[in-house]
């Protein structure tokens, strides 16, 4: 019997982060689509072109996943031991660097018009559009470098460039996002408890989400520049897109509040019932008419309890503008 051939001592250098990168993809796939499927429940009233970017974003999440998965099964299993195969691109040149720029310029945008919405001025919104389609371009540019080719051992020498201009492009438009949706919103912020909660509530969501994404770009970049000719940089490479369509539903989904959980500073819980009701409809009574009162059914015994009176409503209408302007009028 032929004995096999003997692999490489790096070759965990190439497959590894490949085969983390698949893994942890997969699971963020599934946060991603139980979060798409709460937002189908919860938000049919939202504007068509909300609901087409959710779609739109689940649709290249699954053809990412299909193609990443063709690959992972061809260095795994079909052709396991081809050492050409180990160090082939394959399909990742468009999986991976494109569909995650799209995906991220995207969000960004979206992210561009909620500023907008927010402080009614331009010139943030622009420079975040234009940051957007930069490291989109640098990211489309890199991807086209990288497939002529065709390995991974060479990406560092072929890409070196556009690959920098692009993660350090996208990190930047993250921060920028997180730093101006945080200082509008605080612009925002009253003296009253119920606005207070609130308005921390979105704060949070924002930094989070924000810096997630941030995060995740720039330690793609440290491990690309710390470590040429390896993978190590993929792993992350691989799961930044899921990182920006998660980030994306929890925005939208943080419009979603459970009465009677643990939030019992905003609602007092009622153990007997639990419901899902949303804050922003919560805020435009608000608006309207200076008092909110949720009313909850338990034991045939229906609870009001006022959260918001006249004097701050009008503090309330800038979180108003975030929270409704995802909903069609």
């Amino acid at each position: 019997m032929s004995s096999s051939p003997e692999l490489p001592s790096n070759i965990v250098q190439l497959t590894g982060p490949m085969f983390l990168g698949n893994l942890f993809s997969w699971s963020l796939f599934g946060v991603l689509s139980l979060q798409v499927y709460l937002y189908y429940l919860s938000f049919p009233k939202d504007r068509p072109f909300m609901k087409a970017l959710v779609w739109t974003v689940y649709l290249i999440e699954v053809l990412q996943i299909v193609m990443s998965v063709r690959d992972a099964f061809k260095c795994f299993g079909s052709e396991w031991g081809n050492r050409d195969i180990m160090d082939t691109i394959g399909w990742q040149w468009f999986s991976v660097p494109i569909l995650i720029a799209f995906i991220g310029a995207e969000s960004q945008i979206f992210y561009a018009w909620r500023i907008w919405v927010l402080s009614d001025g331009i010139y943030i919104p622009i420079f975040v559009v234009l940051l957007a389609l930069f490291q989109s371009a640098a990211g489309i540019y890199g991807a086209v470098v990288s497939a002529k080719g065709d390995r991974f051992s060479q990406i560092s020498e072929r890409a070196y460039t556009p690959t920098i201009m692009w993660l350090a492009g996208t990190a930047s438009c993250d921060i920028v996002i997180a730093a101006s949706m945080v200082y509008y919103l605080r612009k925002s912020k009253s003296g009253f408890r119920s606005t207070t909660i609130l308005l921390a509530k979105v704060i949070r969501v924002t930094v989070e989400t924000g810096l997630v994404c941030a995060a995740g770009a720039l330690i793609d970049m440290g491990l690309f520049l710390g470590y040429p000719s390896t993978n190590y940089h993929l792993t992350m490479c691989m799961l930044l897109s899921k990182l920006y369509s998660n980030s994306l539903l929890v925005v939208l989904n943080s419009r979603i509040r459970i009465v009677g959980g643990r939030d019992e500073s905003i609602v007092p819980g009622d153990s007997t019932l639990s419901t899902i009701r949303w804050i922003h409809s919560d805020v435009s009574r608000a608006t309207a008419h200076g008092s909110v009162h949720i009313s909850r059914l338990g034991n045939d015994l229906r609870q009001s309890h006022p959260i918001v009176d006249q004097t701050d409503a009008e503090s309330m209408k800038p979180l108003k503008k975030v929270l409704t302007a995802d909903e069609e009028v």
